[in-house]
């Protein structure tokens, strides 16, 4: 039986390894997990039918150290010892393992670990969620490339990321295989429904309000100042327009936030709610908005985009990355030119121009997208064949 180590050691894509692992252990493959304690969602409402091992950071969070620069120092010691339980179990059968790794947490560490399991004749797997990190500094193009030339294989979720991998790394781009993200609606399946009149009283909107949600964790390149200084410029166009915020950022990222939408007279308009979103809320945010807008200067992959056409809503999103691969402008969505106020000013009035049930319509075709090109069993095969071809070249 062919045993496959999932690597995700601070929890960055909890939502893609579990689907993954199920997937995988669906097809009858050996599935572990190696991850660590994960406080914001109710993780353990989901069925996990694989090995899961919390063997990460557990000394940082028993003692739920609040200084910042203690907790680094602190999870920076323990990073390394978690991976002595992995090294352990795979050094027992070299010839069906692999090591599925997620993201490089602290590069001197993880090049330790990757020379370790190789030394031992462990093949590495690496999905690159982002090519290169959304905040990247020029050595790390050459930091990735260590990690790249040294995987076994390389996966990306959109044909795009392909080619971005290939301007920055052509002699490695034999290693990329593309596999789309997986959906996340079987993750909101355990959650009850929310009504649309429900969830509007509960953040104040009117029921004929038009309500634009901006969801998920807010930094810079994902455009949120343009995207307020676009409803900024039709507010007196369309008065029932307002704007739901929901995602987490610093003190002082909300603070400029917040002056920008004093800035354009949007008080009135717009609601801010500065927190992680657990799933279990997600439906409220979701049914009480008419289109998730993604205005995003780049990104690889957006889960905000795959959460919205979960909850069959329509989505308005820049032509960058995997977001443009995944909406057809016009069927499941509507796509405009990324960094620009003006594409969003015409999306939202395009969008908003359309008669209530061509918007459902959008929202129920994303839905059904995801149902039948992104379900985790089509995603978990693709994984699959790839483990199978490399340890079949490898014999």
């Amino acid at each position: 039986m062919l045993s496959v180590h999932l690597i995700d050691p601070s929890n960055f894509t909890p939502h893609y390894c579990i689907g993954l692992g199920n997937g995988l252990r669906g097809l009858g493959l050996d599935v572990h997990l190696w991850a660590s304690d994960w406080p914001y969602d109710a993780l353990g409402m989901y069925p996990q039918q694989f090995v899961r091992h919390d063997s990460f950071f557990k000394l940082s969070t028993a003692l739920n150290l609040k200084q910042v620069r203690v907790k680094r120092i602190v999870k920076g010691l323990e990073y390394a010892s978690g991976f002595i339980p992995l090294l352990r179990q795979t050094a027992r059968n070299r010839r069906r393992t692999i090591v599925h790794s997620q993201w490089v947490v602290v590069p001197a560490v993880d090049r330790w670990i990757w020379r370790r399991l190789q030394k031992q004749g462990t093949p590495i797997f690496y999905t690159a969620h982002n090519v290169l990190p959304h905040d990247h500094k020029p050595a790390d193009v050459q930091t990735y490339r260590w990690f790249y030339a040294h995987a076994d294989q390389v996966i990306v979720h959109a044909p795009s990321n392909k080619a971005e991998f290939a301007e920055l790394y052509p002699d490695l781009q034999q290693k990329v295989q593309v596999v789309r993200f997986g959906e996340f609606g079987s993750f909101l399946d355990v959650f009850p429904d929310v009504g649309r009149l429900e969830a509007r009283n509960h953040f104040g909107f009117a029921e004929d309000d038009q309500v634009a949600l901006f969801f998920g964790n807010i930094a810079p390149y994902k455009g949120l100042d343009l995207l307020i200084e676009a409803v900024g410029r039709v507010a007196e166009r369309m008065p029932k327009l307002k704007l739901l915020i929901a995602g987490n950022c610093s003190d002082q990222t909300e603070i400029q936030y917040q002056n920008l939408i004093r800035q354009h007279g949007l008080e009135q308009r717009v609601v801010f709610h500065r927190r992680h979103i657990a799933t279990e809320l997600n439906k409220r945010y979701f049914a009480s908005s008419d289109v998730c807008v993604l205005p995003y200067r780049s990104a690889s992959q957006s889960m905000a985009l795959f959460m919205a056409m979960a909850n069959k809503q329509a989505v308005l999103v820049t032509r960058t990355g995997g977001l443009a691969d995944t909406v057809d402008d016009g069927q499941d969505g509507l796509v405009v030119e990324p960094g620009s106020v003006d594409a969003l000013v015409q999306g939202l009035q395009s969008f908003f121009a359309m008669d209530v049930a061509r918007q459902a319509a959008m929202g129920a075709r994303g839905f059904r997208k995801m149902q039948e090109e992104h379900s985790w069993p089509v995603i978990a095969g693709l994984t699959r064949d790839l483990y199978e071809t490399h340890l079949g070249h490898q014999s």
